[in-house]
């Protein structure tokens, strides 16, 4: 079974069109560190979330930490507001 949006927009509560595809393919592609990017539909709100997966990059995350001064293991690294 293959599972995919309806529509590839879906509209904010701010009546805002958001093209999905074209945001994730964005972060995606100039991002290194993101290895997957989902922008999930949720209309009742007036922002636009994104869930981005750094799995199998993490060692270039870390390396990034090292270069930046940013201390901690990988979930304190991917959540500091440098990162």
């Amino acid at each position: 079974q293959i599972v995919d949006r309806k529509k590839n927009m879906f509209k904010t509560s701010l009546g805002e069109y958001v093209p999905v595809e074209e945001v994730e393919k964005v972060y995606q592609d100039s991002c290194v560190y993101a290895n997957f990017v989902f922008v999930p539909k949720e209309t009742k709100v007036a922002y636009v979330a994104a869930c981005v997966v750094v799995s199998a990059s993490i060692g270039l995350v870390m390396d990034w930490a090292k270069q930046n001064g940013v201390p901690g293991d990988e979930k304190a690294v991917v959540e500091s507001d440098a990162f």
